[in-house]
């Protein structure tokens, strides 16, 4: 069923985010004012050293007659109970050292928007570990999705089934096949799509927002570049003069289809929203990643750990 918001008439599927879990139903509008709980989050670029995340690094002083003084072991009384999470990513093939650093430096740019200030990002082994306090293994996942956002038009939709939707994978000048998924993670539709006519790259700034006004639930906001604008205004000019379902833009979000909304007329301001069943955690997430910018290379999660560190705090005032 087709809803009209805007100059768009946005078809909502039910769908499966594959980079945020929790959005179920996702659409495109144009952007427009909207009042409620904002969390933005901008497109300046931060970098922060893994060796400023380091916790509990003691350092030794000198005595009187020049020997060192130990360093004070934590007695029984001050073992408290903490856990921490550590993931550790793999490429999906070999990298080399310098690739795997601009990794590292986009994940963790993304740790500090998701709010993961105690994050531990590092290169190691031919593979990337991330960190963090507490039971965290949903946002250092995150971590790692590649997050290549690409609009496409469509060419062709028929229905979908397991073996004519293989996960696949083109680069942004050639057609791709892709489907979109149910809410029960099974295939939904299939469509043949054209060379993407706007990237991720071409995205300035991804802002996620509660519509109260509207009681649309969480959206996110995207605002391109100049250069983005103009190219979607030509996509959406021409896409317009078309029929069902060749008047449809995919947005694809690695190699998955979120939604194929049908477009109606020119969306010229170079705003656009991503709408749906969105949690607080999970719109933030893809604005996060949105933001942050697509990772050079596709990661795979190897192993995902939990440690008590309490274990390790009561040998220590046992040793004492």
């Amino acid at each position: 069923m087709a809803k009209r918001v805007g100059p768009i008439a946005v078809r909502l599927r039910a769908v499966r985010c594959a980079a945020v879990a929790g959005a179920a139903i996702v659409g495109l509008a144009a952007c427009g004012g909207s009042s409620g709980d904002t969390e933005s989050t901008g497109s300046a670029r931060s970098t922060k050293s893994a060796q400023d995340t380091a916790q509990g690094m003691g350092s030794s002083t000198a005595e009187p007659d020049g020997s060192a003084a130990p360093v004070p072991r934590p007695s029984a009384s001050s073992a408290t109970r903490s856990t921490r999470t550590s993931v550790v990513f793999t490429p999906a093939t070999p990298q080399k050292q310098a690739v795997l650093e601009t990794t590292a430096d986009l994940m963790r740019h993304r740790a500090d928007l998701l709010g993961l200030k105690k994050a531990h990002v590092a290169v190691f082994g031919g593979g990337i570990t991330a960190t963090a306090p507490g039971k965290a293994e949903k946002k250092l996942t995150a971590l790692g999705e590649q997050a290549r956002l690409e609009f496409r038009p469509v060419r062709g939709e028929s229905a979908a089934t397991a073996d004519r939707c293989p996960a696949t994978t083109a680069p942004p000048t050639q057609p791709l096949t892709a489907c979109s998924t149910s809410t029960t993670n099974t295939p939904a539709n299939r469509y043949d799509l054209g060379p993407a006519a706007v990237r991720g790259t071409e995205v300035s700034a991804a802002r996620a927002h509660f519509d109260k006004q509207s009681a649309s639930g969480w959206l996110v906001d995207l605002t391109f570049t100049s250069r983005g604008a103009k190219r979607f205004a030509d996509l959406t000019t021409d896409l317009s003069r078309r029929q069902v379902p060749a008047n449809e833009v995919a947005i694809v979000l690695d190699g998955s289809v979120l939604s194929a909304p049908a477009v109606q007329a020119t969306i010229p301001d170079g705003k656009v929203q991503i709408s749906g069943s969105f949690t607080r955690s999970s719109a933030r997430e893809l604005a996060a990643l949105l933001t942050a910018g697509a990772l050079p290379v596709a990661m795979t999660v190897s192993s995902v750990t939990d440690v008590d560190d309490s274990a390790a705090g009561r040998d220590a005032a046992a040793e004492g």
